[in-house]
């Protein structure tokens, strides 16, 4: 997936969707890459043509942070503006939406069965740029069925 980061956070336009041809801000991510530094810039990379065996079903966009939940229902966490990887745990498989609350101390996965489950992640910190650090997130109470919208 591709990352554009532009100075003013309320400008939308074609460079902050990412659709200028020189590379400026903009930052691919290949979801399938655990090294430390897994952000390349638009001229160094290169274009898998494989298709993954785990692909990417859901993202969350907060201030600080981009959530990535696979189908497998690994969710691997990069913090913002760095793109650098903070850590990863298990939440729900076959994710179809990511939510986040107001200070991203919890996240709810709802997966394609309808069923949301919410995770504790206020123990989540900036770490040294470590992809196999897990995050410690347990789940907070039952898992609700049927659930299509969460506000």
């Amino acid at each position: 997936f591709a990352v554009s980061q532009t100075a003013d956070k309320d400008a939308l336009s074609s460079q902050s969707l990412g659709y200028r041809s020189s590379s400026g801000r903009e930052r691919w991510i290949d979801a399938n890459d655990r090294s430390a530094h897994p952000a390349k810039t638009t001229d160094s990379y290169v274009l898998q043509k494989d298709q993954s065996s785990d692909p990417v079903g859901s993202l969350c966009v907060s201030s600080g942070y981009i959530f990535v939940a696979k189908d497998s229902g690994a969710v691997y966490v990069y913090s913002l503006p760095t793109l650098s990887p903070i850590g990863h745990f298990r939440g729900s498989a076959f994710p179809s939406a990511l939510h986040l609350n107001c200070d991203t101390s919890q996240l709810g996965i709802t997966d394609k069965a309808g069923t949301l489950t919410v995770y504790d992640i206020s123990s989540m910190q900036v770490g040294p740029g470590s992809s196999s650090r897990e995050i410690d997130a347990r789940q907070l109470g039952p898992e609700r069925k049927d659930v299509w919208a969460l506000r």
